[in-house]
């Protein structure tokens, strides 16, 4: 038995969203990669993570989040563990580190005043 391509079917571009990697036949697809593929090869399970690219189907990007006009982000200046020596610079509103490494008080304060202009 000889296997047939339906006709009028053809390869669209589709785009993977989301982590892992998805295996379609012997192709590996990983995280935001494109690839072209036949709209009927991708399970109905994966389609919340892969997206028609070139069909206009492809529903419009989530909303950025935007600080309000006016309003800047507060830092503070947090100690890090319970040593007084190394010190963090925190967003108060995400509550997110902004140094990668633990800053000792006079570069934090230094940070501190950059960040806060």
């Amino acid at each position: 038995m000889e296997r047939t391509k339906d006709v009028g079917e053809e390869k669209k571009l589709f785009k993977k969203f989301g982590g892992g990697s998805l295996r379609i036949g012997n192709k590996i697809i990983k995280p935001g990669e494109t690839f072209w593929e036949l709209p009927s090869k991708i399970s109905p399970a994966f389609k919340d993570v892969v997206r028609l690219t070139d069909g206009g189907t492809m529903p419009p990007p989530p909303p950025e989040k935007k600080q309000p006009e006016g309003k800047k982000a507060v830092f503070i200046k947090q100690r890090r563990g319970v040593s007084n020596l190394w010190w963090d610079i925190v967003n108060t509103e995400t509550g997110k580190v902004m140094n990668e490494k633990a800053l000792k008080a006079e570069s934090a304060d230094k940070l501190l005043e950059e960040l806060n202009r």
